[in-house]
Protein backbone atom coordinates (compact mmCIF):
# COMPACT_ATOMS: atom_id res chain seq x y z
CA UNK A 1 0.00 0.00 0.00
CA UNK A 2 2.94 2.35 -0.10
CA UNK A 3 1.80 4.23 -3.23
CA UNK A 4 -2.24 4.43 -1.64
CA UNK A 5 -3.92 7.45 -0.62
CA UNK A 6 -2.97 8.04 2.93
CA UNK A 7 -4.65 9.92 5.50
CA UNK A 8 -2.22 10.38 8.15
CA UNK A 9 -1.77 13.70 10.13
CA UNK A 10 -0.22 14.82 13.62
CA UNK A 11 -4.03 14.35 14.77
CA UNK A 12 -3.93 10.37 13.88
CA UNK A 13 0.06 10.39 15.50
CA UNK A 14 -1.68 11.60 18.65
CA UNK A 15 -4.70 9.64 18.52
CA UNK A 16 -1.88 6.31 18.23
CA UNK A 17 -1.87 5.29 22.07
CA UNK A 18 -5.26 5.15 22.14
CA UNK A 19 -5.89 3.11 19.24
CA UNK A 20 -3.25 0.60 20.20
CA UNK A 21 -4.80 0.41 23.65
CA UNK A 22 -7.93 -0.23 21.57
CA UNK A 23 -6.59 -2.76 19.60
CA UNK A 24 -4.88 -4.97 22.12
CA UNK A 25 -8.07 -4.91 24.52
CA UNK A 26 -10.44 -6.05 21.84
CA UNK A 27 -8.02 -8.81 21.05
CA UNK A 28 -8.23 -9.67 24.59
CA UNK A 29 -12.26 -9.18 24.14
CA UNK A 30 -12.61 -11.39 21.06
CA UNK A 31 -10.13 -14.36 23.14
CA UNK A 32 -12.73 -14.31 25.76
CA UNK A 33 -15.13 -14.48 23.52
CA UNK A 34 -17.51 -12.05 24.51
CA UNK A 35 -17.09 -9.67 21.24
CA UNK A 36 -21.11 -8.46 19.99
CA UNK A 37 -20.73 -8.05 16.56
CA UNK A 38 -17.88 -7.47 13.75
CA UNK A 39 -16.40 -4.41 16.10
CA UNK A 40 -17.77 -2.01 14.15
CA UNK A 41 -20.43 -1.11 16.12
CA UNK A 42 -20.63 2.70 17.97
CA UNK A 43 -21.28 0.40 21.12
CA UNK A 44 -18.86 -1.89 22.37
CA UNK A 45 -20.08 -3.30 25.59
CA UNK A 46 -17.93 -5.68 26.82
CA UNK A 47 -14.54 -4.12 25.17
CA UNK A 48 -14.33 -3.11 29.29
CA UNK A 49 -13.30 -7.22 29.98
CA UNK A 50 -10.73 -6.30 27.40
CA UNK A 51 -9.49 -3.70 28.63
CA UNK A 52 -9.11 -5.02 32.13
CA UNK A 53 -7.65 -7.92 30.94
CA UNK A 54 -4.83 -5.95 29.37
CA UNK A 55 -3.95 -3.94 32.10
CA UNK A 56 -3.54 -7.11 33.86
CA UNK A 57 -1.17 -8.51 30.95
CA UNK A 58 0.82 -5.45 31.45
CA UNK A 59 1.17 -5.40 34.37
CA UNK A 60 2.57 -8.72 33.60
CA UNK A 61 4.69 -7.92 31.32
CA UNK A 62 6.27 -5.83 33.72
CA UNK A 63 7.06 -7.98 36.43
CA UNK A 64 8.77 -10.38 34.45
CA UNK A 65 10.83 -7.51 33.25
CA UNK A 66 11.56 -6.34 36.64
CA UNK A 67 12.50 -9.71 38.23
CA UNK A 68 14.86 -10.36 35.10
CA UNK A 69 16.43 -6.86 35.03
CA UNK A 70 16.17 -6.83 31.18
CA UNK A 71 13.43 -7.53 28.61
CA UNK A 72 13.78 -11.29 27.25
CA UNK A 73 14.67 -11.04 24.05
CA UNK A 74 11.89 -13.57 22.68
CA UNK A 75 9.65 -10.88 24.16
CA UNK A 76 10.94 -8.26 22.67
CA UNK A 77 10.57 -9.59 19.11
CA UNK A 78 6.72 -10.22 19.63
CA UNK A 79 6.25 -6.93 21.71
CA UNK A 80 7.96 -5.23 18.63
CA UNK A 81 6.16 -7.10 15.64
CA UNK A 82 2.72 -6.40 17.83
CA UNK A 83 3.04 -3.06 18.33
CA UNK A 84 4.68 -2.23 14.76
CA UNK A 85 0.80 -4.12 13.44
CA UNK A 86 -0.97 -1.63 15.26
CA UNK A 87 0.73 1.24 15.04
CA UNK A 88 0.81 0.79 11.33
CA UNK A 89 -3.02 -0.17 11.12
CA UNK A 90 -3.60 2.76 13.44
CA UNK A 91 -1.35 5.32 11.51
CA UNK A 92 -2.52 5.32 7.99
CA UNK A 93 -5.56 4.13 7.28
CA UNK A 94 -7.90 4.43 10.54
CA UNK A 95 -7.56 8.51 9.78
CA UNK A 96 -10.08 7.95 6.98
CA UNK A 97 -12.93 7.63 9.82
CA UNK A 98 -14.18 4.24 8.20
CA UNK A 99 -15.57 1.42 10.29
CA UNK A 100 -13.66 -0.70 8.53
CA UNK A 101 -10.35 0.22 10.17
CA UNK A 102 -11.99 1.03 13.84
CA UNK A 103 -9.40 -0.43 16.04
CA UNK A 104 -12.06 -2.80 17.18
CA UNK A 105 -13.09 -4.35 13.27
CA UNK A 106 -13.12 -8.16 13.60
CA UNK A 107 -10.64 -8.03 10.32
CA UNK A 108 -7.51 -6.98 12.86
CA UNK A 109 -8.94 -9.40 16.14
CA UNK A 110 -7.31 -12.90 14.32
CA UNK A 111 -3.35 -10.59 14.07
CA UNK A 112 -4.33 -9.14 17.42
CA UNK A 113 -5.37 -12.28 19.48
CA UNK A 114 -2.28 -14.38 17.72
CA UNK A 115 -0.34 -11.38 19.26
CA UNK A 116 -1.64 -11.66 22.35
CA UNK A 117 -0.81 -15.27 22.93
CA UNK A 118 2.73 -14.61 21.95
CA UNK A 119 3.54 -12.54 24.16
CA UNK A 120 1.53 -13.94 27.19
CA UNK A 121 3.56 -16.99 25.85
CA UNK A 122 7.11 -15.34 26.27
CA UNK A 123 6.28 -13.74 29.55
CA UNK A 124 5.25 -16.79 31.19
CA UNK A 125 8.23 -19.05 29.50
CA UNK A 126 9.84 -20.96 32.46
CA UNK A 127 7.25 -19.86 34.82
CA UNK A 128 5.74 -22.90 36.92
CA UNK A 129 1.69 -22.73 36.22
CA UNK A 130 -0.08 -23.98 39.00
CA UNK A 131 -3.12 -26.55 38.41
CA UNK A 132 -5.98 -24.56 39.48
CA UNK A 133 -4.81 -22.17 37.00
CA UNK A 134 -4.90 -24.33 34.56
CA UNK A 135 -8.15 -25.49 35.21
CA UNK A 136 -9.36 -22.06 35.26
CA UNK A 137 -8.10 -21.33 32.22
CA UNK A 138 -9.39 -24.07 30.69
CA UNK A 139 -12.49 -23.52 32.05
CA UNK A 140 -12.10 -20.06 30.30
CA UNK A 141 -11.27 -21.15 26.90
CA UNK A 142 -14.06 -23.54 26.84
CA UNK A 143 -16.67 -20.69 27.70
CA UNK A 144 -14.69 -18.13 25.58
CA UNK A 145 -15.20 -20.91 22.32
CA UNK A 146 -18.87 -21.43 23.07
CA UNK A 147 -19.27 -17.63 23.55
CA UNK A 148 -17.22 -17.44 20.07
CA UNK A 149 -19.12 -19.82 18.59
CA UNK A 150 -22.91 -18.21 19.27
CA UNK A 151 -21.48 -15.38 17.86
CA UNK A 152 -20.66 -16.79 14.65
CA UNK A 153 -23.89 -18.23 14.20
CA UNK A 154 -25.76 -15.55 14.96
CA UNK A 155 -23.54 -13.27 12.10
CA UNK A 156 -24.07 -16.20 9.70
CA UNK A 157 -28.08 -16.25 10.14
CA UNK A 158 -28.47 -12.83 10.46
CA UNK A 159 -26.05 -11.28 8.05
CA UNK A 160 -23.68 -13.49 6.02
CA UNK A 161 -26.07 -16.21 4.57
CA UNK A 162 -28.60 -13.42 3.51
CA UNK A 163 -25.40 -11.08 1.97
CA UNK A 164 -24.27 -14.17 0.15
CA UNK A 165 -27.57 -15.01 -1.49
CA UNK A 166 -27.98 -11.79 -2.64
CA UNK A 167 -24.69 -11.68 -4.05
CA UNK A 168 -25.26 -15.78 -5.70
CA UNK A 169 -29.07 -14.32 -7.04
CA UNK A 170 -27.04 -11.39 -8.94
CA UNK A 171 -24.63 -13.71 -10.08
CA UNK A 172 -27.57 -15.55 -11.60
CA UNK A 173 -28.37 -12.96 -13.44
CA UNK A 174 -24.97 -12.36 -14.72
CA UNK A 175 -24.79 -15.73 -16.01
CA UNK A 176 -28.57 -15.48 -17.72
CA UNK A 177 -26.97 -12.71 -19.86
CA UNK A 178 -23.98 -15.08 -20.58
CA UNK A 179 -22.37 -14.05 -24.06
CA UNK A 180 -24.96 -11.29 -24.47
CA UNK A 181 -23.35 -9.21 -21.88
CA UNK A 182 -20.33 -6.95 -22.56
CA UNK A 183 -17.32 -8.64 -21.25
CA UNK A 184 -16.32 -5.58 -19.73
CA UNK A 185 -19.30 -5.21 -17.86
CA UNK A 186 -18.09 -5.13 -14.16
CA UNK A 187 -19.65 -7.93 -11.71
CA UNK A 188 -19.84 -6.79 -8.13
CA UNK A 189 -18.42 -8.65 -5.29
CA UNK A 190 -19.33 -6.94 -2.38
CA UNK A 191 -18.38 -5.13 -0.38
CA UNK A 192 -15.64 -3.99 -2.26
CA UNK A 193 -14.22 -6.45 -5.02
CA UNK A 194 -15.63 -6.24 -8.79
CA UNK A 195 -14.39 -8.13 -12.07
CA UNK A 196 -15.40 -8.23 -15.52
CA UNK A 197 -17.88 -10.23 -17.20
CA UNK A 198 -15.09 -12.11 -19.04
CA UNK A 199 -12.79 -12.72 -16.00
CA UNK A 200 -15.74 -14.04 -14.38
CA UNK A 201 -17.35 -16.18 -16.94
CA UNK A 202 -13.81 -17.57 -17.17
CA UNK A 203 -13.36 -18.53 -14.07
CA UNK A 204 -16.98 -20.36 -14.53
CA UNK A 205 -15.90 -22.64 -17.14
CA UNK A 206 -13.17 -23.58 -15.46
CA UNK A 207 -14.10 -23.97 -11.68
CA UNK A 208 -17.95 -23.79 -11.73
CA UNK A 209 -20.72 -21.80 -10.72
CA UNK A 210 -22.01 -20.58 -7.48
CA UNK A 211 -24.72 -18.77 -8.91
CA UNK A 212 -28.41 -19.79 -7.60
CA UNK A 213 -30.07 -21.11 -10.86
CA UNK A 214 -32.77 -19.55 -12.67
CA UNK A 215 -35.56 -21.90 -11.02
CA UNK A 216 -34.20 -20.63 -7.61
CA UNK A 217 -34.24 -16.90 -8.89
CA UNK A 218 -38.14 -17.32 -9.63
CA UNK A 219 -39.03 -18.78 -6.36
CA UNK A 220 -36.81 -15.34 -5.05
CA UNK A 221 -38.69 -12.26 -3.17
CA UNK A 222 -40.13 -9.06 -6.08
CA UNK A 223 -37.52 -7.35 -4.59
CA UNK A 224 -34.98 -9.60 -5.63
CA UNK A 225 -35.52 -10.40 -8.94
CA UNK A 226 -35.98 -6.81 -9.89
CA UNK A 227 -32.41 -6.39 -8.58
CA UNK A 228 -32.16 -9.27 -11.28
CA UNK A 229 -33.68 -7.68 -13.89
CA UNK A 230 -31.44 -4.78 -13.78
CA UNK A 231 -28.28 -6.17 -13.46
CA UNK A 232 -29.30 -8.31 -16.86
CA UNK A 233 -30.34 -4.69 -18.74
CA UNK A 234 -27.04 -3.65 -16.94
CA UNK A 235 -24.91 -6.79 -18.43
CA UNK A 236 -26.34 -6.51 -22.02
CA UNK A 237 -26.95 -2.53 -22.65
CA UNK A 238 -30.58 -2.46 -23.09
CA UNK A 239 -31.40 1.43 -23.80
CA UNK A 240 -33.15 3.09 -26.33
CA UNK A 241 -30.54 4.33 -29.76
CA UNK A 242 -31.70 6.25 -32.22
CA UNK A 243 -33.29 3.71 -35.15
CA UNK A 244 -31.26 3.06 -38.46
CA UNK A 245 -32.01 3.90 -41.77
CA UNK A 246 -31.09 0.11 -42.42
CA UNK A 247 -33.71 -1.08 -40.00
CA UNK A 248 -36.42 -2.95 -42.17
CA UNK A 249 -39.60 -2.77 -40.53
CA UNK A 250 -41.63 -6.18 -40.49
CA UNK A 251 -44.99 -4.97 -39.27
CA UNK A 252 -46.23 -2.78 -36.61
CA UNK A 253 -49.14 -2.10 -33.72
CA UNK A 254 -51.05 0.58 -31.30
CA UNK A 255 -50.57 0.86 -28.33
CA UNK A 256 -51.29 2.93 -25.70
CA UNK A 257 -49.44 4.46 -22.68
CA UNK A 258 -50.92 4.26 -19.75
CA UNK A 259 -50.13 5.62 -15.74
CA UNK A 260 -49.61 1.88 -14.61
CA UNK A 261 -47.34 1.18 -17.60
CA UNK A 262 -48.84 -2.16 -18.19
CA UNK A 263 -49.27 -3.21 -22.07
CA UNK A 264 -49.85 -6.76 -21.56
CA UNK A 265 -47.05 -7.23 -24.51
CA UNK A 266 -43.94 -9.31 -24.08
CA UNK A 267 -40.98 -8.79 -26.33
CA UNK A 268 -38.86 -12.22 -26.59
CA UNK A 269 -35.35 -11.04 -28.89
CA UNK A 270 -34.66 -8.79 -31.90
CA UNK A 271 -34.97 -5.60 -33.10
CA UNK A 272 -37.88 -2.81 -32.04
CA UNK A 273 -38.77 0.64 -32.86
CA UNK A 274 -40.98 3.10 -31.28
CA UNK A 275 -43.03 5.64 -31.84
CA UNK A 276 -44.44 8.31 -29.48
CA UNK A 277 -47.85 9.80 -31.05
CA UNK A 278 -48.79 11.15 -27.97
CA UNK A 279 -48.57 14.81 -27.00
CA UNK A 280 -45.90 14.72 -23.87
CA UNK A 281 -43.24 12.01 -23.10
CA UNK A 282 -43.68 8.23 -22.35
CA UNK A 283 -40.96 6.32 -20.21
CA UNK A 284 -40.42 2.75 -21.69
CA UNK A 285 -39.72 -0.01 -19.36
CA UNK A 286 -38.90 -3.62 -19.15
CA UNK A 287 -39.82 -6.31 -16.46
CA UNK A 288 -38.60 -9.99 -16.61
CA UNK A 289 -38.36 -12.31 -13.60
CA UNK A 290 -40.22 -9.22 -11.40
CA UNK A 291 -44.15 -8.95 -11.57
CA UNK A 292 -43.43 -5.09 -11.93
CA UNK A 293 -41.95 -2.72 -13.61
CA UNK A 294 -38.15 -3.17 -12.70
CA UNK A 295 -35.92 -1.66 -15.65
CA UNK A 296 -36.59 1.67 -17.28
CA UNK A 297 -34.59 1.72 -20.47
CA UNK A 298 -35.21 5.67 -21.08
CA UNK A 299 -37.69 8.12 -21.80
CA UNK A 300 -38.83 8.58 -25.31
CA UNK A 301 -40.11 12.53 -25.82
CA UNK A 302 -43.59 13.52 -27.90
CA UNK A 303 -43.32 12.97 -31.71
CA UNK A 304 -39.85 11.07 -31.43
CA UNK A 305 -38.90 7.65 -32.67
CA UNK A 306 -36.70 4.98 -31.07
CA UNK A 307 -34.86 1.48 -31.52
CA UNK A 308 -34.60 -1.34 -28.98
CA UNK A 309 -32.41 -3.82 -29.67
CA UNK A 310 -32.60 -7.54 -27.15
CA UNK A 311 -29.70 -9.78 -27.59
CA UNK A 312 -30.13 -13.77 -27.07
CA UNK A 313 -29.16 -15.05 -23.87
CA UNK A 314 -29.76 -18.05 -21.81
CA UNK A 315 -33.06 -17.92 -20.57
CA UNK A 316 -36.39 -18.36 -22.74
CA UNK A 317 -38.47 -15.71 -20.77
CA UNK A 318 -39.61 -13.17 -22.90
CA UNK A 319 -39.16 -9.23 -21.60
CA UNK A 320 -42.78 -7.58 -20.48
CA UNK A 321 -43.09 -3.82 -21.79
CA UNK A 322 -44.10 -0.91 -20.12
CA UNK A 323 -45.11 2.48 -21.51
CA UNK A 324 -46.03 4.91 -18.85
CA UNK A 325 -47.75 7.86 -19.61
CA UNK A 326 -50.55 8.73 -21.51
CA UNK A 327 -51.29 8.15 -25.39
CA UNK A 328 -50.78 5.89 -28.57
CA UNK A 329 -47.36 4.52 -29.33
CA UNK A 330 -46.65 2.73 -32.03
CA UNK A 331 -44.23 -0.53 -31.93
CA UNK A 332 -42.78 -2.17 -35.12
CA UNK A 333 -40.84 -5.40 -35.10
CA UNK A 334 -37.68 -5.26 -36.72
CA UNK A 335 -35.87 -7.92 -39.32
Amino acid sequence: GHSAETHATLTTIGELPGFVADSAAAGFTSLLGLATGDGSESSQPHLIWGRIVLVAAAALVVARVVRERRLPTGLAVVLAVALAFWVSTGILPNAAGTVEHAPTSSRYQLMSAAFLLLILGETLRGARVPVPVVLATAAVAVLAAIGGQHLLRREYDERWRPFADVTRYSLAAVQIAGDSADPGFLVSFPPTLSVTDHTYMTAVRHHGSPAFSEAKLLAASAEVKASADLTIAQAQGLALRPPSPSDRVLRCQGLRASADGATGLTLLRGGFRLENRSAGPVEVGLSRFSPALSVSVGPLEAGLTTSLRIPVDRSPRPWRLYLRGAGPVRLCTLA
